[in-house]
């Protein structure tokens, strides 16, 4: 699986933010326990974090290790839904202003607990697309009095080995 993020944090301090581009990267295992029905484990190098809308060199990037566990309804026509819980271990935390990167790591969580949907196609030789939104279910400050949150949407390509 590969694809891009656009990602915000929302919360607290969402004023002046807005969404950033990221990658995701990572593999998913297809389980089949019915016809229609699979569970999607996998694990995924995800870029999240913010920027300001005044000034795009002022970002914050968040890097994680994230593992998501979907629930996976497919329907005949190739055309999926999928939904459920994810965690995220934060790898690096990092707030630039285009020269300088400072590191941020103690400032938040080192997890972030979030559910995952969305809407798939996948054609019969394997090859897959992806659109969906995650967005964090705890705090990932590190100060649990500071509620931010996670807003990813992502868009993906896959490949299932095996086919379909």
């Amino acid at each position: 699986m590969l694809g891009a993020n656009l990602a915000n944090i929302k919360g607290d301090f969402d004023d002046d933010n807005a969404m950033k581009f990221g990658m995701h990267i990572g593999a998913v295992v297809d389980i089949g326990i019915g016809d229609k029905f699979s569970i999607m484990p996998g694990a995924l190098f995800s870029m999240k974090g913010t920027q300001s809308d005044e000034d795009s060199k002022f970002k914050t990037n968040l890097n994680y290790i994230e593992i998501p566990v979907l629930a996976k309804y497919q329907l005949e026509s190739g055309l999926n839904f999928s939904a459920g819980p994810y965690l995220g271990l934060l790898m690096s935390a990092k707030a630039a202003n285009g020269d300088n990167d400072v590191d941020g790591k103690d400032a938040f969580s080192g997890t972030d607990i979030g559910l995952k949907a969305g809407i798939g196609y996948h054609l019969e030789n394997g090859l897959g697309f992806n659109l969906n939104y995650g967005l964090s279910m705890t705090t990932i400050a590190d100060d649990s009095d500071i509620d931010v949150m996670n807003n990813v949407i992502g868009v993906s390509v896959m490949y299932l080995l095996g086919g379909n």
